[in-house]
């Protein structure tokens, strides 16, 4: 992160969250759970951070998501992570299979065309037309 935001001019801030909703930003990424194994309620983070209109992101751990509240479920704009805890396989030598997921209102800010089915409205009514002409 701290590569592709200093061409930016986006300082990145580490550090406890709690102790940083008070100062300025855009955007909060949480780990969850965090990288101690600790299962944190986040609601004051997600409440503090969406009163300034900033998003929220977790950083996902997707087999604990089995057995604990899912980050949309806490509020959270954006989901990531790494499938690799399914024991997907690497491909062809590269990075590992990876999920973002995010609400509704935010899908259409996504960069290209995410690899993966996807429906749209004004395509599926094409091809419904097609097929019945």
């Amino acid at each position: 992160m701290k590569t592709r935001a200093k061409p930016l001019g986006i300082e990145i801030k580490i550090g406890n969250l709690d102790k940083m909703l008070d100062e300025e930003y855009f955007a909060a990424l949480a780990q969850y759970p965090g990288a101690d194994g600790v299962i944190r309620d986040f609601t004051n983070v997600v409440d503090s951070s969406h009163a300034k209109d900033a998003l929220v992101i977790f950083a996902a751990d997707i087999l604990a998501l089995t057995l604990i509240k899912s980050p949309g479920e806490l509020g959270a704009d954006i989901a990531i992570g790494s499938s690799q805890r399914f024991g997907v396989p690497l491909g062809f030598g590269g990075p590992h299979a990876a999920f973002m997921a995010t609400k509704e209102s935010y899908k259409r800010s996504l960069p290209g065309r995410i690899v993966g089915a996807s429906v749209d409205v004004t395509w599926q009514h094409c091809i419904q037309t097609s097929i019945t002409n």
